[in-house]
């Protein structure tokens, strides 16, 4: 996959996908993996980038408007859509992160490290990057 990113409803119909198939899966990231393309790649057991890769992981963007109602209750699903992408990256960076490894870092704390990260605007990292902090397994070469 090679994503700038996308639809926050139709990534996650593309992560369940690839979180329900039977079989291990391998995913390959190509040039930019960008937005909500770093958390469909989390889905997979196995998560690939090339080396020249740009991964970018942040909050997203909304576009709220309507009935002042129907508008504070799509903020509260926003904020709780915001809180299960920090806890898909979380569970998976905490394990295999290098960075998180050696930083004894819990599940809170590196829940708590990328919501740090991603309040500073778009996290960009290189290929080696994402690997050292456990968005990634390795690089595909």
């Amino acid at each position: 996959m090679q994503t700038v990113g996308g639809c926050w409803y139709s990534g996650m119909g593309i992560y369940d996908s690839i979180r329900n198939c039977k079989c291990k899966t391998t995913f390959v990231g190509y040039g930019q993996l960008c937005s909500m393309g770093t958390v469909i790649i989390q889905a997979a057991t196995r998560r690939l980038i090339t080396p020249n890769s740009t991964f970018m992981v942040h909050w997203g963007s909304s576009e709220i408007s309507g009935y002042y109602l129907s508008s504070q209750n799509l903020a509260r699903f926003e904020k709780e859509a915001g809180d299960k992408m920090v806890a898909i990256y979380a569970d998976r960076c905490h394990k295999s992160g290098k960075f998180f490894k050696d930083g004894e870092y819990n599940l809170s704390k590196t829940k708590a490290y990328i919501k740090r990260k991603l309040n500073g605007g778009d996290w960009y990292m290189t290929a080696e990057e994402a690997v050292y902090y456990g968005f990634a397994d390795g690089i595909y070469k």
